[in-house]
């Protein structure tokens, strides 16, 4: 009996784990422009971080991709940063769980959309798919405010990780359509 046991808790666990990773919409569809036919993969949900208890002040997080050959792969980090005026040479830092840091700053102009945009190089994507995310900040070097965020809820620590996972899977078995 303790047989039959066991294989249904694991595939109860396996189910609870996939719905919660599912749960939060961290994951990459499938978009084409019906006016040129031009396909994209994007995130169909960005997580926002808030600075504190405002919702006027923070941050959208999400992640660009580019297909080379017939695989799609991330190509930025993107940020939607709002409060902190307009930005220009922001730096992005990512604590992770294990003590390894990202320290990055934004390469595109001067911007008051609050776009802020990444290039992660292999072994950031490497971190930012295998490692839960403990503590970042967000420095706008123009006037030097910044947004620190240290303590996260379970759907940010572990967002890059789940868009990795979604991007591998859509990579293996093909990406959902974006319903518009």
């Amino acid at each position: 009996m303790s047989l039959k046991i066991k294989p249904m808790k694991k595939s109860l666990l396996l189910g609870i784990l996939l719905l919660s990773l599912n749960s939060y919409g961290q994951r990459f569809v499938r978009m084409v422009d019906e006016f040129t036919g031009k396909e994209y993969v994007v995130v169909e949900e960005k997580e926002i971080t808030y600075n504190g208890d405002s919702k006027t002040e923070g941050v959208l997080w999400g992640l660009m991709t580019s297909k080379k050959g017939d695989q799609w792969e991330v190509s930025t980090l993107s940020l939607g940063v709002y409060g902190l005026s307009c930005v220009e040479n922001t730096e992005v830092i990512m604590i992770f769980e294990n003590g390894e840091k990202i320290t990055k700053t934004q390469w595109n102009k001067f911007n008051c959309d609050g776009n802020v945009w990444i290039t992660p190089k292999s072994s950031d994507i490497e971190l930012m798919k295998t490692q839960p995310i403990s503590k970042m900040r967000v420095t706008n070097g123009r006037n030097y405010e910044s947004y620190t965020f240290e303590d996260l809820d379970e759907s940010m620590k572990n967002y890059f990780i789940n868009l990795f996972k979604s991007l591998d899977e859509g990579n293996t078995n093909g990406f959902d359509l974006l319903e518009e």
